[in-house]
């Protein structure tokens, strides 16, 4: 959940003014729902490169005691359909 709710507090405007800027530069890429994966971990990339060795510190420890990993629960206690619950259910395990 912690990566979650940072992507929406933080991350997602960043990420969405940078893309229209690149769309600027390259309206060709206009066509696109939105900024692709490869787009958004670049920018995650760049943004993690600025931050200060003791954030660089804290997201290390996060990773490996896997504080995310009790968190994959991808329904968020939504009543959501068997079929979709399994989509989830099969992007957790592809995430872990």
């Amino acid at each position: 959940m912690y990566s979650r709710l940072y992507y929406e507090t933080k991350l997602k405007t960043i990420i969405s003014e940078r893309w229209k800027t690149h769309l600027i530069a390259n309206p060709e890429d206009a066509s696109k729902s939105g900024p692709p994966l490869q787009f958004q971990n670049k920018i995650i990339r760049e943004l993690y490169d600025s931050e200060t060795p003791e954030i660089k510190a804290e997201v290390e420890r996060r990773r490996e005691e896997g504080e995310d990993d009790e968190e994959l629960d991808v329904n968020d206690g939504e009543d959501v359909g068997e079929e979709e619950g399994q989509r989830h259910a099969k992007a957790a395990a592809y995430q872990k």
